[in-house]
């Protein structure tokens, strides 16, 4: 398996049946995706987007520093 924390995270918005469906992954290998973590059902777009990109601005630039 793939070490994910070596691996660029990204996020995702998706609403699904009036909940949230979305998360934040990391693609080791083209087409082969794992999750890091699920979106709440009841968060907003705007607050999913928010935590989202701080989660993975924090992860990524820890990469880009290493």
């Amino acid at each position: 398996m793939a070490d994910l924390l070596d691996t660029e995270w990204k996020w995702y918005w998706r609403k699904e049946d009036g909940e949230a469906n979305c998360g934040i992954y990391a693609e080791a290998h083209l087409g082969q995706a794992y999750a890091i973590c699920r979106c709440p059902r009841y968060l907003t777009e705007e607050q999913w987007t928010a935590f989202a990109t701080h989660i993975c601005d924090l992860h990524n630039k820890r990469l880009i520093g290493n």
